[in-house]
């Protein structure tokens, strides 16, 4: 995936902490496997909050988000 021919298997947002990661030479994201598993676990949540600890460059935040009901709230540190 580059800048100029993003994927469609891929949310915008995720995209993008994926391109700040690269940029920044931070190699400790989430790999696409399980920010997939994250975001179809994320979609099981209705209500409430989640919250996440070790935020990175945000990688999985936005897998989470992209699989979060608008209804639900996530909070990370």
């Amino acid at each position: 995936m580059t800048a100029t021919t993003p994927d469609p298997l891929i949310p915008p947002l995720v995209a993008q902490a994926i391109e700040l990661a690269r940029r920044r030479d931070f190699s400790g994201s989430c790999s696409l496997e399980v920010g997939r598993l994250l975001r179809v676990l994320a979609s099981q949540h209705r209500r409430g909050t989640i919250a996440e600890i070790g935020t990175g460059c945000g990688v999985g935040a936005a897998w989470i988000i992209a699989g979060l009901a608008s209804t639900a709230e996530f909070v990370t540190v």
